[in-house]
């Protein structure tokens, strides 16, 4: 199923930004994040989708119903200790985690809403990123959304950024 999905993807309508698998005893949860917002667009992949064997069920999880997180890691230069004083102090402020402190960098972990990421990407590019790895986009639904999902089976989701 896995396989067939992201066949259907890679020459049709979907700019796919990430692609988050799960493994739950016997059933595969699946989760794209699709940069789209024309619900036409949506509507055409849900359809397709939906059409795949083994595909029980597809879930749109929209910022009003869903928390949508990414992670980052990212190394930053920071030689001096007043760099170190003018990078740590917002970052943690911003929820960074410190990774490590080397010589001469700085790594952070981060992992937030799209909005508080890029505001945290601004708050380091100053210093110069060394090196960066970001994860796709994930979500899940929020407790007031609609009903929780029945006990017999994992829903694959897409969640549009």
């Amino acid at each position: 199923m896995l396989s067939e999905l992201v066949g259907m993807l890679a020459h049709r309508l979907a700019d796919v930004s990430s692609i988050n698998a799960a493994l739950d005893d016997d059933t595969c949860r699946v989760q794209l994040t699709v940069a789209t917002t024309d619900p036409a667009a949506i509507s055409m992949l849900l359809n397709r989708i939906n059409r795949i064997v083994g595909v029980t069920k597809v879930v749109v999880l929209t910022d009003d119903l869903a928390h949508h997180r990414s992670a980052t890691l990212v190394t930053v230069n920071a030689v001096t200790s007043a760099d170190r004083t003018q990078l740590l102090e917002p970052a943690r402020a911003l929820g960074a985690e410190i990774v490590e402190v080397a010589a001469k960098t700085v790594t952070l972990s981060f992992a937030g809403t799209p909005r508080r990421e890029r505001e945290f990407l601004d708050l380091v590019e100053p210093f110069g990123i060394a090196e960066i790895a970001r994860s796709g986009a994930i979500g899940v639904r929020r407790a007031q959304g609609p009903a929780s999902r029945s006990n017999s089976v994992a829903p694959p989701s897409v969640v549009p950024a």
